[in-house]
């Protein structure tokens, strides 16, 4: 159970997390103990730099895999990323889920890499939810055993070009705007661009503070706590001013476990006397978000 003093600590990040829907740690959370697993921006802008036609052979599959520049698709508009995308690994596929293997890259080092942060950030995910339920009043493990005992992950690795000539008002839509999916999204980026919208409507930049990760609300949180953590609506636009390098991103989504039902929490007030919505599946609700994410071709 958390201390007295555990819980005073966790003030601050649950205000933050209700007034902004969003936080930021420092990075040295999303490492293992050994530094050679490091996972970095080189790495991945290492892996974005070969051949489309080399890349291209681990293809999106089942939602996971390589996703050519313009595939992804946000509010039916093309975003102007590229992406890399791994799911929590299962021994062997299993029909009708997006349960499977991880795609194999050509590259087992920065496959390793990819793990040994999803591990770590497993980890931290597990503390800020612990944090949240004591914030919220509950027992520190409210959100544990069917809820996120066992959650399912999602890494992705993002690379954005520079603003061209050809951009309209001098600036380019790297992923419009919207949600995540499930509990927390934990972000690291190697340039400034992302913006999160305020509940005024209005769009402020968020401060890009290199060796921290953003912490963002998802809609599975939202459902949990009756929207008293509202799922944090964000997008990424790139400006001349941010050079002429890709912007890699690295996207670690913690969310549920993958059969989990979610409804609001027992304890939880409703906020503004409003139910966010009926039970939901994670399973069924992934599948969908998977399944409209990309364009064909």
């Amino acid at each position: 159970r958390a201390t007295s003093d555990e819980r005073r600590d966790y003030g601050g990040l649950n205000r933050a997390l209700q007034r902004l829907s969003m936080s930021r740690t420092s990075a040295t959370h999303c490492t293992m103990d050994s530094c050679d697993v490091l996972l970095t921006f080189d790495d991945c802008a290492a892996w974005f730099a070969r051949d489309v036609a080399v890349k291209s052979q681990c293809a999106l599959a089942n939602g996971q895999g390589y996703q050519k520049l313009g595939l992804n698709v946000t509010q039916g508009k093309r975003d102007a990323h590229e992406a890399l995308d791994f799911f929590r690994p299962y021994p062997a596929h299993i029909p009708g889920t997006l349960k499977g293997p991880q795609p194999r890259i050509g590259d087992d080092t920065l496959q390793h890499k990819v793990n040994c942060r999803a591990k770590a950030l497993v980890r931290l995910g597990h503390v800020v939810m612990r944090a949240i339920a004591c914030g919220l009043g509950l027992s520190d493990d409210a959100f544990e055993d069917d809820i996120a005992g066992c959650p399912f992950w999602i890494m992705r690795l993002i690379s954005s070009p520079p603003v061209c000539e050809e951009d309209v008002d001098g600036c380019k839509i790297s992923c419009g705007a919207h949600t995540d999916y499930g509990l927390l999204t934990f972000l690291e980026a190697s340039a400034p661009g992302l913006q999160i919208q305020l509940p005024n409507t209005d769009w402020i930049n968020v401060p890009h503070i290199p060796g921290t990760v953003v912490c963002n609300v998802g809609e599975m949180l939202a459902t949990l706590t009756n929207n008293e953590f509202a799922a944090t609506l964000h997008r990424v636009i790139r400006t001349k001013s941010d050079g002429c390098d890709a912007r890699i991103s690295i996207g670690f989504f913690y969310e549920t476990n993958y059969d989990a039902v979610i409804s609001p929490i027992d304890g939880v007030a409703p906020f503004h006397a409003m139910k966010v919505s009926e039970p939901k599946y994670y399973s069924d609700f992934l599948m969908a978000k998977v399944s409209t994410n990309f364009a064909d071709g």
